[in-house]
Parts: structure tokens; C-alpha cells; sequence
């Protein structure tokens, strides 16, 4: 290690032997400064620890007494007291802008889903009739015969069963498309988009 002083403020450094004859700043003004080969003050010794006075042990506690109350004088009364404090004040708190409202979606108009629905009881109707026509059977006579059939399903259920289903989910397909008479309305009443 090399040991010395800056010379501008006289600072004591100590750097390893590798950074010889390299310019450096003094940590303690800032000034360059440029290390000696080899060191040109003693070390330092290290601070000693500081010493305590020894306190006596006791073997007893020794009691203290209480504080006597001191008397009340009348010079007591007319010393000056000091000014109360000024009270603090404080920034009121800034208070937060209302979030924005979100828009409001229309309320969905009932009348679409009612006409769609009216318009898949008369397809459930019209299917029916055909089926009665295809089975070759009123629909009480083909429902009463099913339930006491030897084999199920019997064949004029079957029959009277494939008009209603058919014409009921090719119009309920065509309605979630905005194909049947819901969507025309709602295109019709402005609500829905145009497809």
C-alpha cells in the first residue's frame, strides 16, 4: 500500500501499490494529484476505543426519593407566557374529478324477439299440419298410438315429428343471422345493424 497526503488539502489517502505514478482526484478537494511510487507518511494507528469510567456495583438499590413540588411564587404567575402557535394550515385535499359516465346502451327493444317467437309458433303450427297430412293421422291419434307403440319411436310419430322441425330450426337459424322478421324489424326501427 502507498500512504500520503494530497497536496493541496493535506487529506491522508492510501491506495494499492499497483496505481504508482497515476493520475488521480483527491477525494477530499478535487484536485488532481499524481500517486508516489512509494509512500511518504507513516500509517495512521487505528482510533482507540473510547473508555468507560467503571461503575460501582451495589448491592442494595438505594432509593431515590420523590421531587418536592416547588412553590408557587408570585413572580411565577406574571412571567410572560409564551404566544400560542399559529394553527397549521393545510392544503385541503384536491378533490377527484368525477369518473366519466359511460354511455348508455339503449334498452333493448322486446318487440324483435316477440315477433320472432310468434312467427316459430305458426311454423310449429304449419309443421304440425303437414306432418298430420304426411302421417296420414290426426296429432292426438298419432301421440296416443306412440304411447302404447310396441316399438319406439313408432313410425307416424316419426313422420308427423320431421315438418315441425325442420321448418322451426331453419327459421331460428335464419333469425340468429338477422334473417327473419326480429331482425327486419330491428333494421326497420333503426336498432340493429343492416345486414
Amino acid at each position: 500500500m502507498i500512504r500520503f497526503n494530497c497536496s493541496s488539502c493535506g487529506r491522508y489517502s492510501e491506495v494499492p501499490l499497483a496505481l504508482a505514478r497515476l493520475p488521480l482526484l483527491c477525494k477530499g478537494c478535487g484536485q488532481p494529484l499524481v500517486v508516489p511510487e512509494a509512500s511518504t507518511v507513516e500509517p495512521e494507528p487505528p482510533p482507540r476505543p473510547a473508555e468507560r469510567p467503571a461503575v460501582p456495583k451495589l448491592t442494595k438499590p438505594v432509593p431515590v426519593p420523590p421531587p418536592e413540588p416547588e412553590p408557587e411564587s408570585e413572580l411565577a404567575d406574571e412571567s410572560p407566557k409564551p404566544a400560542p402557535k399559529p394553527p397549521v394550515r393545510r392544503k385541503p385535499a384536491p378533490v377527484p374529478e368525477p369518473a366519466p359516465e359511460k354511455p348508455r346502451r339503449p334498452r333493448a327493444n322486446p318487440l324483435p324477439v316477440i315477433a320472432d317467437g310468434c312467427v316459430a309458433l305458426l311454423l310449429l303450427l304449419l309443421g304440425a299440419y303437414l306432418g298430420e297430412l304426411l302421417a296420414r293421422k290426426p296429432t292426438a291419434q298419432v301421440w296416443r298410438d306412440a304411447g302404447s307403440a310396441v316399438t319406439f319411436p313408432p313410425e307416424d310419430l316419426i313422420l308427423w315429428l320431421g315438418p315441425p322441425s325442420v321448418l322451426v330450426l331453419v327459421y331460428l337459424l335464419l333469425a340468429s343471422k338477422g334473417r327473419g322478421v326480429g331482425g327486419w324489424l330491428k333494421r326497420r326501427m333503426g336498432g340493429g345493424e343492416s345486414g
